[in-house]
């Protein structure tokens, strides 16, 4: 898969302004679905769109 130098730039800021924090400072080895979902919900919740 190629990506265009501007969506690499999108995603490197995503990972390092927003997942990182978000998760914190759990290993990637111990990092699981419940981890995922969770932030995932808190994120809904963040922006209004959880139910």
């Amino acid at each position: 898969m190629t990506l265009k130098p501007a969506t690499t730039v999108h995603y490197h800021h995503y990972v390092v302004d927003d997942l990182i924090p978000a998760l914190g400072k759990i290993r990637l080895d111990d990092l699981g679905y419940g981890h995922i979902a969770a932030m995932a919900d808190l994120v809904e919740v963040l922006i209004g769109r959880h139910s």
